[in-house]
């Protein structure tokens, strides 16, 4: 743990090989195409391109997939040390302190179609309206867990990172060029 802790805090970045096994990932799959065939809750065509299929709220639609990964306990670990905020407030005459413990905020399969261009480099908390001023990746508000169900390359659209980018300020742009694929 305090290797994957430290090329975290490092890198802001961690591949872990064979975190779900094979198995798994199988059941996984097969409950993703059951809600893919039912077209529930299901978008073709996002910010990707008209052929990507999107299931979204996941957690209710898989458990294998929430026992795998949001229950895993590396990633729980991984996430309570990354994103648990104590802080202390006064409610009267005392002081009382209180842990906030994380939210899943989204959990979502996404099978990316034939011909899709790639997404611009983006920082995943821009919806969160978090200002980046220094570099300490506990100030963040989001973490990113993917988990691939199947082979992953750059030319069959690998999700792009930019190691070390989480110490940069809201100016910084990425550049193409210090991209490296999961």
């Amino acid at each position: 743990m305090d290797d994957i802790l430290n090329a975290l805090y490092t890198d802001d970045v961690v591949q872990i090989a064979n975190l779900v096994p094979v198995d798994v990932v199988d059941k996984i799959k097969a409950e993703v195409d059951r809600n893919k065939k039912a077209k529930a809750d299901v978008t073709k065509g996002d910010i990707l391109n008209t052929s990507t299929k999107t299931v979204y709220g996941l957690a209710a639609k898989s458990p294998a997939a929430v026992e795998a990964v949001i229950a895993h306990p590396l990633v729980k670990t991984v996430r309570e040390n990354a994103l648990n905020r104590t802080t202390s407030a006064w409610f009267g005459d005392e002081r009382h302190t209180a842990t906030s413990k994380p939210l899943l905020s989204c959990f979502f399969s996404t099978r990316v179609g034939p011909g899709a261009p790639r997404q611009g480099l983006h920082r995943d908390d821009q919806d969160h309206h978090v200002h980046h001023t220094h570099a300490d990746l506990r100030g963040s508000s989001i973490m990113f867990c993917g988990v691939a169900l199947s082979k992953i390359t750059q030319a069959n659209g690998a999700t792009e990172v930019i190691p070390g980018s989480w110490a940069w300020d809201d100016e910084r742009k990425p550049e193409q060029s210090e991209a490296a694929y999961a």
